[in-house]
């Protein structure tokens, strides 16, 4: 799916659906004032916890994917409209499936 490609009236049965197994950034937890070493080592011994996300998707470039899980018209002369919408950047992605629908 190509950046350029225009969404306006496009059918929810046009977009693949997919899974998208992929890690987050972190913080910590607790978000209090440490000295940065500790900060550091604090972040880099935490368990990275997969993410999995599935939905639609709407959108591909070069660096993100976007994924929704609901799409629908409102009104046919109303473009496509979507919600519960995440933004990840490739970079990130682990294994990205595409479902049969």
């Amino acid at each position: 799916m190509s950046a350029s490609k225009k969404h306006r009236g496009a059918n929810p049965g046009e977009f693949p659906i997919v899974r998208v197994d992929w890690e987050d950034a972190q913080s910590t937890e607790d978000q209090a004032w440490k000295p940065l070493g500790q900060l550091c080592q604090d972040l880099l011994e935490r368990i990275v916890k997969p993410c999995v996300t599935v939905g639609f998707l709407v959108y591909e470039d070069k660096r993100h994917i976007i994924v929704v899980a609901s799409l629908g018209h409102a009104d046919a002369d109303v473009s496509t409209e979507a919600s519960g919408d995440c933004c990840i950047p490739k970079a990130w992605i682990r294994k990205l499936t595409y479902l049969k629908g």
